[in-house]
């Protein structure tokens, strides 16, 4: 395997910090990907467990979480992860305190910040005069706001707030624990009402907390008067509504010269863009309206070997419902089975909607009519999207290579009226990597768009073979890159 050219790495860094830097400047937001969570039900230690059945982590960090209150960089960054079960929604976060960090501040400076540390909760949080905060704890504190399906931003009067579940770490001397204070609606320690728990790892901390559909249904209600009908725990609980959350981070200090706990700022996962149309980053943070992450209730995990906190877990289940790829049998997918180049121009063919039972065989010696990817080949064939390997050969068990599957993608997108003009300052570069002549263009043409993924080295093997989970990845890209929005796998009522 030959490593890629460290100028291409930097060309692609280049290009992936674009968005990022512009966010910095307080002009841009990225959307975390929705979230699909599965029937489960993790154990609620503080442990994240990734074989209990957590969905693929969503980013909390400075590209995909909004200031609001305080414009101050955000020292703290995390991920968070969901599963849900008939009895309640589950939750779960690891969030991590950076010890410095270099950011622009509300004039566009560059400034540089030392992270403040976490700080433990020791009682409730105070505005004055015995006044409580709607954030319940003293401490870092992380909440979770949830509006289901949209209801209370459609059936509310005032479109601003939605509930909000406080959780905050404590420390007694024995160990950590939990304690969660609803706000917004019946507001108060709801700690005793739900499960949840929490640790401390130097300055990370993690929390997991199961919220029953009762109390969720209960708030929604009470916030959604022109409901005509309640939103029942049973309705909440089969997954028919599209969930759309918010994280936010209240992140304090210990301020040495006044000897109590202040706060450094507050950040929100926000959307890219509120369903008024205002940009997240411009939002107010935790109205209903500006809640960033969607969490789309799928269903129990189809696949016995693919882990549901792994990267590929996420395309392997869009793939699976939009009838791309599916498994090998057996409740397998095989994610680091090499695919064949049969079953790539297969899962193409579906991707492509096209009705493959109209097409013969071709002309290839090796691809007899009656195998279940005769018709796909000879659908691909036929438009041009494949030739052989030679010798009148297609070879539909081979491994299907990096090059390959790129000039595969190239010549499909190119012939469907695709902008394939990219990539061409990779050419200059694309020989150390070994590619055949015929592929180059395609080659460069991938690495732009970011359908050929380096190795867990940063290397790249034209020639290497593509995996199941890689090739269901790249098929998700693609259909990005062609525009087509692919169908969540759970139906979505709002």
């Amino acid at each position: 395997m030959k490593r890629i050219s460290a100028v291409i790495l930097a060309v692609l860094t280049v290009i992936c910090v674009l968005p990022f830097t512009s966010h910095a400047a307080g002009t841009y937001v990225i959307e975390n990907p929705t979230v699909l969570a599965s029937l489960t039900e993790p154990t609620i230690d503080g442990i994240i467990d990734y074989y209990e059945g957590w969905s693929t982590f969503a980013s909390f960090n400075t590209d995909t979480a909004a200031p609001f209150w305080r414009f101050m960089a955000q020292t703290t960054s995390g991920g968070m992860a969901f599963a849900y079960s008939e009895r309640g929604l589950y939750f779960a976060a690891e969030m991590s305190e950076l010890s410095h960090l270099t950011a622009p501040d509300q004039n566009g400076v560059m400034r540089d910040y030392d992270g403040n540390g976490f700080i433990y909760c020791t009682g409730e949080d105070a505005y004055g005069e015995g006044r409580i905060s709607e954030y319940g704890w003293n401490g870092d504190v992380i909440t979770l706001m949830l509006d289901p399906g949209r209801i209370i931003l459609n059936n509310s009067r005032n479109n601003s707030v939605t509930m909000w579940y406080n959780i905050g770490l404590f420390n007694d001397g024995d160990g950590d624990y939990t304690r969660v204070y609803r706000s917004q609606v019946n507001t108060g320690e709801i700690t005793d009402l739900v499960e949840s728990a929490g640790k401390r790892y130097g300055n990370r901390w993690t929390v997991e907390i199961m919220i029953p559909w009762e109390i969720i249904a209960e708030d929604v209600n009470l916030l959604s008067p022109r409901l005509h009908t309640d939103v029942t725990a049973d309705e909440l609980a089969s997954g028919r509504y599209l969930i759309h959350a918010g994280v936010m981070y209240m992140d304090r200090f210990y301020d040495a010269e006044t000897q109590t706990v202040e706060t450094w700022g507050r950040y929100v996962t926000v959307c890219e863009r509120c369903p008024d149309g205002t940009p997240g980053y411009a939002t107010s943070g935790p109205l209903a309206k500006s809640l960033g992450l969607k969490i789309s209730m799928c269903g129990p995990f189809p696949y016995t070997d693919v882990m549901t906190s792994a990267w590929y877990s996420r395309p392997i289940l869009l793939c699976r419902a939009n009838g791309y790829m599916s498994g090998v049998g057996g409740g397998l997918f095989a994610p680091f089975k090499e695919m064949t180049r049969a079953e790539f121009v297969t899962a193409l063919a579906a991707f492509d909607e096209t009705d493959i039972s109209i097409y013969g065989g071709s002309s290839f010696t090796d691809v007899p009519a009656g195998k279940w990817y005769s018709k796909p080949v000879g659908w691909a064939y036929s438009f041009g999207y494949v030739s052989g390997v030679g010798g009148g050969a297609f070879a539909p068990n081979k491994a299907l290579t990096h090059e390959e599957l790129a000039q595969l993608l190239y010549t499909y997108a190119k012939k469907n009226g695709y902008d394939v003009s990219a990539g061409s300052e990779y050419m200059e570069y694309i020989d150390p990597l070994g590619a055949s002549a015929w592929a180059k263009r395609a080659m460069c043409w991938g690495l732009a768009e970011g359908l050929i993924l380096p190795d867990s080295e940063m290397t790249i093997s034209p020639k290497g073979p593509v995996l199941r989970a890689e090739a269901a990845e790249i098929i998700v890209r693609f259909a990005e890159f062609c525009g087509i929005e692919l169908t969540l796998p759970q139906y979505i009522a709002g």
